[in-house]
This record gives C-alpha cells, sequence and structure tokens, in this order.
C-alpha cells in the first residue's frame, strides 16, 4: 500500500512543485522495495519531478512509520506500508499506552494498492514433514516448540493465528533490521529454524530447487501459479 500523511492541503493546480520522498519500511534488498521502487520511477515521470525513496527497515515497519506520520503534512512525503504493518502497530500502539496511539485511519491517507502477492509456509529440509498435516504431528511429539523465525509484522501476526488454530506453540525468534528474509531462509536450510512463513517471491528459488519444501500457500484468490501442486491453507 502506497499512502500518504493526512492530511493533503495541497492545492491540486500547483502539486508538485519540488521533490517528493518515499519511505519504505524495507532495506533495498527485500522483495518489496521492487514494486516501489517501480512505482516511484513511473510516478516521477508522470509527474515531473523527482522522487527518492529512502528505507527505514526495522521494528516490523514501526521506524518507517513512525518518521512518516511525524512530518509534515503537506503531501510531500509518501509512505509504504502494509495492511499487516498498519494492523499489528495500530494494536502495539494502544496496548504500550501510546497517546495519541497510531491510527492508520486518522494518520494516513491512502493512495493506492502498489502490489499484492502470496505467503507461503515452508520448511526446512531436515523436517521430515510434506504437508500441513503431517507438520502438526511432527509438531505435537517434540518435546520444544518448533521454532518460527519473525520477519515481519504480517510473519507475527501469522504465527499466531496458526498456533491458535492448529493448537500449536512456535518459539517465535527474530534479527536485525534488514536481515529477516536472509536469515531467515539460512537458519531454516541450516536447520536452526523448522518453519517460517515468508513472501512466495522471497523463497521461490529455494523451494523449486529443493533447498526448502513448501507445506501451503495462502493470499490471493488460490493455488500459486508458481506451484500449483501446493494446497492452500484452507485446503490443507
Amino acid at each position: 500500500l502506497l499512502a500518504s500523511v493526512a492530511t493533503l492541503p495541497v492545492a491540486a493546480q500547483d502539486y508538485p512543485t519540488r521533490q517528493i520522498t518515499a519511505i519504505s519500511p524495507s532495506s533495498p534488498s527485500e522483495w518489496d522495495s521492487i514494486p516501489a521502487r517501480h512505482v516511484i520511477e513511473t510516478m516521477a515521470a508522470i509527474l515531473g519531478q523527482p522522487l527518492v525513496l529512502l528505507n527505514r527497515p526495522g521494528a516490523f515497519g514501526k521506524i518507517a512509520l513512525n518518521e512518516c506520520i511525524r512530518v509534515r503534512n503537506d503531501g510531500y512525503v509518501l509512505c509504504q506500508t502494509t495492511f499487516g504493518q498498519m494492523n499489528v502497530l495500530a494494536a502495539d500502539s494502544t496496548a504500550s499506552g501510546e497517546f495519541p496511539p497510531f491510527d492508520p485511519g486518522r494518520n494516513l491517507v491512502p493512495i493506492g494498492d502498489i502490489a499484492e502477492g502470496q505467503y507461503m509456509l515452508v520448511v526446512g529440509n531436515h523436517v521430515p514433514v510434506s504437508n500441513l498435516a503431517e507438520l502438526v504431528d511432527y509438531a505435537r511429539k517434540q518435546d520444544k516448540p518448533l521454532i518460527y523465525p519473525v520477519q515481519g509484522p504480517a510473519s507475527s501476526l501469522i504465527a499466531k493465528v496458526l498456533q491458535a488454530a492448529l493448537n500449536l506453540d512456535f518459539t517465535e525468534i527474530s534479527y536485525a533490521a534488514g536481515q529477516g528474509n536472509a536469515r531467515t531462509t539460512a537458519d531454516l536450510m541450516g536447520g536452526h529454524a523448522h518453519l517460517a512463513v515468508s513472501n512466495l517471491l522471497t523463497v521461490k528459488a529455494l523451494v523449486e530447487e529443493g533447498r526448502l519444501k513448501p507445506i501451503a500457500v495462502f493470499g490471493g484468490s488460490g493455488r500459486s501459479k508458481f506451484f500449483p501442486h501446493v494446497q492452500t491453507l484452507g485446503e490443507a
């Protein structure tokens, strides 16, 4: 999602007259920076003004969003975010007693969706399962909870939903800003973590190469066109 800081006291006929800045919660190497760069390059050509993308990874998107909502609300700062980040940060803000709490409906004005993707639940090859039922059975037979790397607010939220739905416990681990995707796949392949939920495009090549095993996909309208043999979570 691309959004702007509320409100926009800018006369349409005069806008824009100078550089626009877009703030991203991802590092330059993460998958969701790719559509963001494409969009701002296209916008710059249409608007006739330079657009600069600033990467502000860390704290599950909170660093970027906090920077966004604290700038002057003149329409010259755009924010890249996800619905998962906004929902999780709004809940955390309220629970921690921040005043005023972060409110996506009050703090940001949505401009439009810039990308839509699917997520994939994957396991390392050291985990002896090939589907969701086997994963649940395996997890329940272990002495300790399975290790689940957290890459962001959506990943953390999905972990909680999965644990509740499957009646399992995971041990969540997180990484330094900008290292989530790379460290997650490295730990899965190295046997240091059991399962993870990642954007499908992030793990696509590793699954195709047989270095990670797909368990299920979700998001979008059904099975992935890249992996039509992999069930959706609903089917599994």
